[in-house]
């Protein structure tokens, strides 16, 4: 028998079930689950055939929020393997400690024939935005191998680029001018060339979805709510967390307070939308009449985007360099139990690394799944 695992960086294992389900009966496989569709724990698929060698799999499935201290240990072990391993290939090992501190499902396959099995391995490997381990290599979702134990990889360490180079060094200057320390060896980000950007129609559409949730957050006000979601044909923007809140008649105070944060992503939108001149240092929370007003003297999703012009992907990649190290600064100060350099405000500063990471495509990741690594 044969083992593999397969790590993802987004719990979509309830879209899995169904498609192994799907599988199983298009192939003539016997299929087994221990658990529901949404929390499942393994999944046992096996040939029906009479006679001769008979394909098996075993799926078991573990999620961070339901095992955490069993994740927390796993995965720090897996870092403290990273960090022993002796390479040449810096970024590789990086990239992999990056995705090893977002995980938040494994998947556990032992079987007899894992070559007939690895068309679907890349696909749900794929599906949960992660990395596989088989025999000492870390595979990425097209079996390229991202590092091995003996240091070895099949990625070519790409030498950063002047314009690469001469951003970071922009972004430390200006934090230094501040008084903020900066981390020299935190890594550059893509070329402008290399980045593509949200389309406006998506930016315009995400900035009314966080109007929305806010204004709910702030006011839990429904009728409020629906009107503004009529006006601007909204119904379809919502990401699935940010639609099961607005679902809620009495959402938390926790909830509530947590989306009207919102506020601070929805300016950031306003910039790389062109209606905001400039993103201030992270020291004050945002205008918010002002930001809301921009929606309400617009009056339609159609004005909205006429009015609309999206900045430069290297306009939005120098904001997104400058608080991506402010934000390692502020997480160095808390881990420090300091208070954030500069006056920042931690929240603002995450939420605009938030808002700037989906802007880029951050390692292709939804809305909700929108990681701020630094």
């Amino acid at each position: 028998m044969q083992n593999i695992t397969l790590y993802g960086t987004v719990d979509k294992l309830t879209e899995i079930y169904t498609e192994l389900e799907t599988m199983a009966k298009n192939n003539g496989l016997k299929f087994q689950a221990e658990g529901d569709k949404s929390r499942w724990t393994s999944i046992h698929l096996k040939e029906k055939k009479l006679f001769g060698a008979k394909l098996e799999i075993e799926f078991v499935a573990k999620r961070k929020v339901q095992d955490a201290a069993f994740f927390q240990q796993h995965l720090q072990e897996m870092m403290n393997l990273l960090a022993r391993i002796e390479t040449e290939h810096d970024q590789a090992r990086e990239q992999l400690m990056t995705m090893t501190r977002q995980v938040e499902c494994g998947i556990g396959i032992t079987t007899n024939s894992l070559e007939a099995f690895t068309p679907v391995l890349a696909v749900t490997t794929r599906k949960i935005q992660g990395f596989m381990f088989y025999q000492g290599i870390f595979y990425d979702p097209e079996l390229v191998r991202l590092l091995d134990v003996e240091g070895n990889s099949d990625l070519e360490d790409a030498t950063p680029q002047p314009e690469q180079l001469e951003r970071k060094q922009r972004s430390e200057t200006a934090l230094q001018a501040l008084g903020v320390k900066v981390l020299d060896r935190l890594p550059v980000l893509p070329l402008a060339q290399q980045t593509t950007l949200r389309s406006q129609e998506e930016v315009v559409q995400r900035a009314i979805a966080l109007a929305i949730v806010a204004i709910k957050g702030e006011t839990n006000d429904d009728a409020l709510v629906q009107q503004v979601t009529h006006t601007y044909q909204a119904n379809a923007f919502f990401s699935p967390l940010e639609r099961k809140f607005l679902m809620q008649a009495l959402p938390s105070d926790k909830e509530r307070a947590q989306l009207t944060w919102r506020y601070e992503s929805l300016w950031v939108l306003l910039w790389a939308l062109g209606y905001v001149d400039t993103l201030d240092a992270p020291t004050q929370l945002c205008p918010v009449p002002e930001a809301v007003g921009y929606l309400r003297e617009a009056g339609s999703f159609d004005k909205f985007m006429q009015g609309a012009t999206l900045r430069s992907a290297s306009e939005i990649l120098e904001a997104c360099d400058w608080i991506y190290r402010a934000d390692w600064a502020c997480m160095n100060a808390l881990l420090k139990q300091q208070e954030p350099p500069a006056g920042f405000n931690g929240s603002v500063v995450y939420e605009r690394h938030y808002a700037l990471n989906w802007l880029i495509n951050y390692q292709n990741q939804d809305w909700d799944h929108v990681t701020t690594d630094t």
